[in-house]
């Protein structure tokens, strides 16, 4: 399996190029026979475009090992019976 996203092409003024500019950069959800998928825009003025990839390496080596003293496999249990009690928003990314 490629780790390359799929491409669909927008053509400018086509069907879907309202839709796209009237979002902004907020993620759009897609729906198609009672399947939902979520589409985030990656434009270059996004939310990490002003992030200095060496204060967000060095964050991260801050923050590591914060939660060494959680229960994973617990943890992880919660966040699978969460997800199949459908506890986020339709409406939420």
């Amino acid at each position: 399996m490629s780790s390359e996203p799929n491409a669909i092409e927008v053509v400018p003024g086509g069907e879907i190029d309202p839709s796209l500019e009237a979002t902004g950069s907020a993620p759009i959800l897609l729906e198609r026979d009672g399947l939902r998928d979520w589409v985030s825009i990656d434009r270059e003025d996004g939310v990490w475009a002003d992030d200095d990839p060496e204060a967000v390496r060095e964050a991260v080596a801050a923050t590591a090992g914060r939660w060494s003293d959680i229960a994973a496999d617990a943890l992880i249990a919660g966040i699978y019976y969460r997800r199949e009690q459908g506890s986020r928003p339709v409406e939420r990314p």
